[in-house]
């Protein structure tokens, strides 16, 4: 209802201020792509099956092959802060490195989708 807003969750757990939604500007222009949506929700709910869908999305997308390395380091990432939250238990350093991830994600889902909207 207010685009204007920009959504905020801070914690202990979190560095800096973590974004937990986005209206993306051009949304009203065209529509949001249905795959894109599908792959944040999943970031959301699993990160590290959020991170294999962006991933195999980027796979079909030459153009974003740079990305796409970035996004499959990102997964590996998010596996080892998993790993080692199942073996030491939560501490803050994994729970912000995790977030900071999911941030890194979501953004590329944004970036890409500014992509195909300018096309």
């Amino acid at each position: 209802e207010r685009p204007d807003q920009e959504p905020l969750l801070s914690a202990k757990d979190i560095d800096d201020n973590f974004p937990i939604a986005l209206v993306p500007r051009y949304a009203s222009e065209k529509h949001v792509s249905l795959d894109l949506e599908a792959i944040r929700e999943r970031i959301i709910r699993d990160p590290i099956a959020g991170a294999k869908m962006l991933s195999e999305y980027l796979a079909a997308r030459p153009e974003w092959a740079a990305k796409r390395a970035e996004v499959d380091l990102k997964r590996a990432e998010l596996e080892h802060i998993q790993h080692e939250l199942e073996i030491f238990g939560p501490s803050q350093d994994n729970k912000a490195a995790k977030n900071r991830v999911i941030f890194f994600l979501l953004q590329t889902t944004l970036e890409i989708e500014r992509g195909l909207l300018r096309k």
